[in-house]
């Protein structure tokens, strides 16, 4: 699952790992690595949250959920891209790629997604 977080000017989209790692590199940010960075914003919360909503660092998912309680962030559920939603044939045979006769549909497939169901 990937997460959309908007947190004031600035967006961050992937995991919730990925999002706390680049969060934790803007300007400002508390330095040391990621629970560090975490550690610091709980603390900084815990000083100026009107509503006093614990911030939880011990893994970035509840981290960013206790962000969004106490009302520094907005969290939004991104499901992740899946090959269940793309037509292959469509995609690959009359659709916006399109091949001579010589090729046949499934070596396009194997060509192309042969190696993502692994």
């Amino acid at each position: 699952m990937l997460y959309k977080v908007n947190v004031g000017r600035d967006t961050y989209l992937g995991t919730p790992e990925q999002v706390v790692v680049w969060m934790s590199k803007a300007e400002g940010a508390p330095e040391g690595g990621v629970l560090a960075y975490m550690q610091g914003i709980a603390a900084r919360v815990a000083k100026v949250a009107k509503k006093k909503v614990p911030v939880d660092v011990s893994e970035p998912l509840a981290f960013l959920q206790s962000l969004e309680a106490a009302g520094f962030v907005t969290l939004e559920e991104r499901s992740e891209a899946s090959l269940e939603r793309v037509d292959v044939k469509g995609l690959l045979d009359e659709g916006p790629v399109g091949f001579s006769e010589k090729i046949s549909t499934e070596e396009l497939e194997d060509d192309v997604f042969g190696g993502l169901d692994d």
